[in-house]
């Protein structure tokens, strides 16, 4: 099918701004080391974070938390995650969700997410590194100077995501993942790699992110002529996003607990993609919406709400 004419438009926009990987390919060394699957969860420290105070409404009670990053390959200016907590004290279930790419701050999903607190399901959101309050110094917006950069922050986020959901394990019954294209990517290589037994939600996100950075929509934001001359660097590119296939790797423990959500009008992310995962993750949950990847977020809400609960309902 032919992608949402609001894809086309915001992705004429997006790449009328600053260029991603602008600056070409950064660390080499941190580019070899870029394997999701040598993230170890056992080396991965139990941490404790600090919480700010309390800001409470009618409804539900919001706090500001943060800690040192367990991933040392991060500059040291931006080690300290941060995360904000939204939460009723009578829920019994919680979902941490992931940031999209170049997604800074915590006001879309909350915006999305908030009102599944009032059903029972309280929420954390992770400000991902180099993103936001977390940017390297002299970043001037959300379009990551290096290749390398990226990596950094795919690995970083993986594993601060495993230190918030054994934090989360210990307060409530039932814990998932999830998240909205990168983000949705994240929470699937999260599922899938951190040891934990937590629902996913794996939302308008596909099995490679090669597609994605390199065919795709997202790809007119990318400065290809940084990364090598003529095909070079798309090529090379595909091959080190490729590395994080979630079909090469192992199914989440509970794998009838994920929820998968395709945007039949996505021009982002492909169809195929997200339909070769599912096949993968045998037992997951596929939904199409009629929508595409950038109105889902404005009109299919509802939807990916639900797809969150039914992941933790099914969740043994």
């Amino acid at each position: 099918m032919v992608p949402h004419p609001v894809d086309y438009l915001f992705s004429a926009y997006s790449a009328r701004k600053a260029m991603m990987f602008r600056d070409g390919w950064g660390d080499p060394s941190s580019i070899d080391r870029f394997t999701p699957e040598s993230v170890d969860p056992r080396a991965v420290p139990d941490i404790e974070p600090t919480l700010g105070e309390p800001v409470a409404t009618d409804e539900l009670v919001v706090r500001d938390g943060w800690f040192t990053s367990p991933a040392k390959d991060l500059p040291e200016t931006i080690r300290r995650a941060q995360f904000r907590w939204m939460s009723r004290s009578t829920n019994r279930a919680a979902c941490l969700v992931l940031a999209g790419s170049r997604e800074e701050g915590y006001g879309l999903r909350t915006s999305i997410h908030a009102p599944l607190v009032a059903q029972g399901v309280d929420m954390v959101f992770l400000e991902n590194p180099y993103y936001g309050t977390r940017r390297p110094i002299g970043a001037v917006d959300a379009n990551l100077r290096y290749v390398s950069d990226q990596t950094k922050m795919h690995l970083a986020t993986m594993d601060e995501a495993i230190v918030l959901l054994r934090w989360m394990r210990a307060r409530y019954a039932r814990v998932a993942v999830a998240g909205y294209s990168m983000g949705g990517f994240m929470a699937a290589l999260v599922g899938a790699l951190s040891g934990e037994r937590v629902a996913v939600a794996a939302l308008a996100a596909g099995g490679s992110p090669a597609p994605v950075y390199t065919a795709g929509l997202l790809s007119r934001s990318v400065a290809f002529d940084a990364l090598g001359a003529g095909d070079e660097g798309r090529a090379r590119l595909a091959s080190v996003f490729d590395r994080a296939d979630l079909c090469r790797l192992p199914l989440p423990l509970e794998p009838r607990a994920a929820s998968i959500v395709a945007m039949t009008l996505d021009g982002y992310v492909p169809r195929r993609e997200t339909e070769r995962l599912a096949r993968h993750w045998r037992g997951s949950a596929l939904r199409f919406e009629l929508s595409g990847h950038i109105s889902a977020v404005f009109t299919r809400r509802q939807a990916l709400r639900r797809a969150i609960r039914e992941s933790l309902d099914r969740l043994s």
